[in-house]
């Protein structure tokens, strides 16, 4: 069963109130902090689901050299969980982030 990407990202449920006034409605505060932890995460993905996700290791800068290693990883992956795409080829579309546009090669 396929299910669409949309439907697999999280959400938060918002009530919203007809005909209320600006104001009118109980609002909730909250402390705006700091968070103690980060974390970058990379996903691939194709019409049936996330294909790999990786984790950057915090400190880690995502240069061409960790993008390579990380393509890498992915290429091998679909070899494994994507044999069809394997076989008959793939591509792979990103945005132009530094690391993502670097003339260097494998």
């Amino acid at each position: 069963m396929n299910r669409e990407f949309s439907s697999m990202i999280p959400r938060h449920n918002v009530k919203v109130g007809i005909g209320w006034e600006r104001g009118a409605a109980a609002k909730k505060s909250t402390d705006v902090s700091q968070s103690k932890f980060k974390s970058m995460l990379i996903y691939f993905f194709d019409i049936n689901g996330i294909v790999q996700h990786e984790s950057v290791p915090p400190g880690q800068t995502v240069n061409t050299l960790f993008y390579l290693e990380v393509l890498q990883r992915l290429s091998a992956r679909i070899f494994r969980i994507r044999p069809d795409l394997a076989k008959n080829g793939w591509i792979l579309h990103h945005d132009n982030a530094p690391a993502h546009s670097s003339l260097a090669c494998p």
